[in-house]
């Protein structure tokens, strides 16, 4: 029982935070639901995966050929969540970013 508590906590969590990113939708898929899961299984940690919902967040700001499409899915953080698996970064490097993005995510709030 304890195993099927944290894990959906670890679920809950990721599609929490996927859901505050902009341009992301307004609620969840089953796909992104399961890919959640999965990533649960495969014991991806969940510092990795918001550092890469956040890293993915700051190239969409400031994108190089223009402004891009909504996210339609959680899925579409896997190649930079395989970027940061695969590269080693600093923890001032995470801390970063993580401030960098608090600033654009308050930049957009409403008044």
């Amino acid at each position: 029982m304890r195993g099927s508590q944290e894990k959906q906590q670890y679920v809950s969590k990721i599609l929490d935070f996927y859901l505050r990113l902009p341009e992301t939708p307004f609620r969840f898929s089953r796909t992104d639901v399961e890919l959640t899961r999965q990533l649960y299984e495969d014991k991806v940690r969940q510092e990795d995966i918001e550092l890469a919902m956040i890293l993915a967040s700051l190239r969409r700001a400031y994108p190089k050929n223009g402004p891009l499409g909504p996210i339609r899915s959680l899925h579409y953080f896997l190649p930079v969540l395989q970027e940061i698996r695969r590269e080693s970064s600093p923890a001032s490097y995470r801390q970063y970013l993580r401030t960098k993005f608090e600033k654009l995510m308050d930049q957009r709030k409403i008044p």
